[in-house]
């Protein structure tokens, strides 16, 4: 089961990978509600949605782009620490 969910979280980094390098050539951000709409619609992610998030922003800060991190909800939830490793 292990692997399945391996296969799962490379084809989320690819799908982040290609949206990220897509919407760079028009804009200069990336909005995490578009981009997780987008990436939702083809597959349906194995992590939540603030681990999405993350993961968008990390691949967009590595392509030169600005994050927007405008989904409303989930962001209230975590704690300040989430995602450095705390």
């Amino acid at each position: 089961m292990q692997y399945a969910q391996d296969i799962a979280l490379r084809r989320v980094d690819m799908l982040i990978e290609q949206y990220v390098v897509a919407r760079g050539k028009s804009y200069d951000f990336v909005s995490t509600e578009l981009a997780s709409k987008a990436i939702r619609s083809v597959m349906h992610s194995p992590v939540g949605d603030v681990e999405l998030d993350l993961m968008l922003a990390r691949k967009a800060v590595q392509q030169g782009l600005s994050v927007r991190f405008d989904r409303n909800g989930h962001w209230s939830d975590v704690s300040p620490s989430a995602g450095r490793g705390g």
